[in-house]
């Protein structure tokens, strides 16, 4: 009799168990994606990165992503022909999570092949093939197959000239012979209004070296650029130069780098001698001025410091770590045991100031997507080359684990470092003319580095201009801020004696 009862209570118990397993309601779907590789789009076979990246937010393209909130998968193909096909699947390595537990929602979803290992960019380098756009629609517990055929070529970016705006090439041959490979400085010259009006009048220059993106094909492309920097309309006639610094492994900012070559030499000493030979430029270091953004921001501050016969000032605008004592998040990358993805106290370091999104998860990302990350660009900017004749890693990308060595290396390029080293014997000529402009609250932690390095130059009498905005974000221009750029470019301009 107990052996009966005993029985039925496994039997009933069991029953329970595998009801309740039935009922529950899966909590994610499964996709897969069926990638074509179509006749009409050329002869192959081609080799690169196959991507394909969502979106959860309709109004982002995946094409400019990856984003933090939403799943990215990627893997290199060789010997792809045309009329062949790609599948992925929940076996392809994906993040955050598995394309076999992908959330419930609605997704945008492009996929992309990368096949251009001479321009930035996946998403829109000359070569490259994309799918259209698909909004996408996960079901728990459902499976789907999503078509991604790619159907469109990347054409040439097709400079288009006009009366006021020039492009410009030259190859280097710094650059060239440093690296074995043919590499170019390129730049669009914005001329002013009253250019060849009159065969005697020479303009002062501004060199401006873009953000992260940026190059000089965004002339083609509407207004943007002129009005951010106030090109027309604004302050005494100038011409501008906007330079491209764009590289496969992401962008050089003119550094002279073991790794890129000698671009900030290649400037000085080839293009902007080119330059001033074919257009009426003032050649005096003292019409020479350079504005920036962002990386580029970094980039003429960089010049100025480095290259400071050569220019009369410099107008940086959100540059990236001018301290490498706080490189984001509070990391110290001199600090003994420092590591890029745990405080000192252990806890994950976030990348941004908004969101949950870690480092360790942001350099996933960037693994992902291949060539030209933030973080690999500014390893082969800083970093030292190494045996292999690739940039040796500032970290462990699997613990975060800082190499001291190579942070020691870093130095060279620590804006803080090399203002406190110059300022002895460049401090007189320097003075007041270096001019940074920063939001307390930029998204990327740029503005912690400065307001660590702002009260020290003070200390040392070391004076530098810097400006703090409470609101801005990481776009700090607005009309007071181009307006204080171009009174400071004209008032030391007229000091000079070499406004008209």
């Amino acid at each position: 009799m107990r052996l009966i009862i005993l029985i039925s209570f496994l039997f009933l118990t069991t029953l329970a168990i595998l009801t309740s397993c039935s009922t529950t309601p899966p909590t994610t779907g499964t996709l897969a994606f069926d990638i074509a590789f179509p006749d009409t789009l050329g002869t192959g076979p081609v080799d690169g990165r196959l991507l394909v990246i969502m979106s959860t937010d309709p109004e982002m393209d995946p094409l400019w992503g990856p984003y933090p909130d939403a799943p990215l998968t990627a893997r290199n193909e060789t010997d792809w022909h045309p009329g062949q096909s790609r599948h992925f699947d929940g076996h392809d390595r994906t993040i955050p999570v598995s394309l076999d537990s992908i959330p419930p929602g609605t997704y945008q979803v492009r996929a992309i092949l990368d096949t251009n290992k001479v321009d930035f960019g996946f998403g829109y380098a000359p070569g490259n093939l994309l799918s259209e756009k698909q909004e996408v629609t996960v079901i728990a517990g459902e499976k789907q197959t999503v078509e991604l055929p790619l159907i469109k070529l990347v054409p040439q970016h097709e400079f288009i000239e006009t009366d006021r705006i020039q492009e410009e090439q030259i190859r280097s041959q710094l650059v060239s012979t440093f690296t074995n490979k043919d590499r170019r400085l390129s730049a669009a010259v914005i001329l002013p209004a009253s250019y060849g009006q009159d065969p005697d009048r020479r303009y002062p220059t501004v060199y401006v070296i873009p953000g992260w993106g940026s190059g000089r094909h965004d002339l083609m492309w509407g207004d943007f650029q002129q009005k951010r920097y106030g090109m027309d309309g604004m302050g005494e006639e100038k011409v501008f130069v906007f330079l491209d610094h764009a590289l496969p492994e992401g962008f050089h900012c003119f550094a002279d780098s073991d790794n890129l070559g000698p671009w900030g030499q290649a400037l000085v000493e080839e293009f902007i001698p080119y330059l001033e030979e074919r257009y009426p430029l003032i050649n005096d270091p003292e019409a020479r001025l350079l504005a920036g953004q962002s990386s580029g921001g970094w980039g003429v501050v960089w010049l100025m410091l480095n290259y400071t016969e050569h220019f009369g000032g410099a107008w940086s605008a959100s540059p990236d770590f001018v301290d490498f004592r706080l490189f984001g998040g509070s990391l110290n990358i001199y600090e003994h045991d420092a590591n890029v993805y745990l405080t000192t106290d252990g806890e994950l370091r976030l990348s941004s100031r908004h969101g949950d999104d870690t480092v360790r998860e942001a350099i996933q990302r960037e693994l992902m997507t291949g060539d030209g990350g933030q973080i690999a660009a500014f390893e082969a900017i800083y970093g030292p080359r190494g045996e292999d004749g690739e940039p040796r890693p500032l970290f462990d990308r699997q613990t975060g684990a800082v190499d001291p060595e190579v942070a020691l290396a870093w130095a060279r390029y620590d804006l803080g470092l090399t203002l406190k080293k110059a300022w002895p014997e460049l401090g007189d000529y320097l003075a007041g003319r270096l001019h940074i402009v920063m939001s307390h609250d930029d998204p990327w932690l740029l503005d912690e580095p400065l307001e660590l390095l702002e009260p020290e130059l003070e200390n040392l009498g070391i004076d530098v201009d810097i400006r703090f905005i409470d609101r801005a974000t990481h776009n700090t221009w607005s009309d007071e801020i181009r307006e204080w750029v171009h009174e400071g470019m004209d008032d030391q301009l007229e000091a000079s004696g070499l406004l008209r």
